[in-house]
C-alpha cells in the first residue's frame, strides 16, 4: 500500500469530567483518546489519505484501546509497537464553562 502521509507521536488515553467542578468533587468521566499526530493521522484518514501511525504504546488495556481506534479508522499500524515495558499514558481534563481547562497528565514510565 502506498502511503501519503506518516505521523509520529504519542498517543493517550483522556478522561474528560461529566460535570464542572473541581476532580475531587466529579465522579463520572468519559473516556476519549488524544495525541495530535493521532488526531491528525484520523483527520487525513476520513479525508480519504493514506496514512501510517508510528507511536509506541504499553501493551496494557490502555495501549489495546489505541491500538483497536486506530484498526477501526484503517490508520497504517505497521508503525505502532507494543511495549510490554512501558505504560500508556493518560490524563483527566475537567470541564469549564469559559477559559482552560485543568489537565493532570499521567505519563511516568509512558
Amino acid at each position: 500500500m502506498l502511503i501519503d502521509v506518516i505521523t509520529f507521536g504519542e498517543a493517550m488515553v483522556v478522561f474528560i469530567a461529566s460535570k464542572e467542578g473541581e476532580f475531587k468533587d466529579v465522579s463520572r468521566y468519559s473516556r476519549g483518546l488524544a495525541g495530535a499526530e493521532l488526531n491528525v493521522a484520523v483527520g487525513l484518514t476520513r479525508l480519504g489519505h493514506k496514512v501510517k501511525y508510528v507511536t509506541r504504546l504499553g501493551k496494557d488495556p490502555y495501549g489495546e484501546y489505541i491500538l483497536d481506534f486506530i484498526h477501526k479508522e484503517k490508520i497504517d499500524d505497521s508503525g505502532v509497537y507494543m511495549d510490554s515495558n512501558y505504560l500508556t499514558g493518560s490524563y483527566i481534563k475537567s470541564k469549564v464553562k469559559t477559559g482552560d481547562p485543568k489537565v493532570f497528565y499521567f505519563r511516568q514510565n509512558s
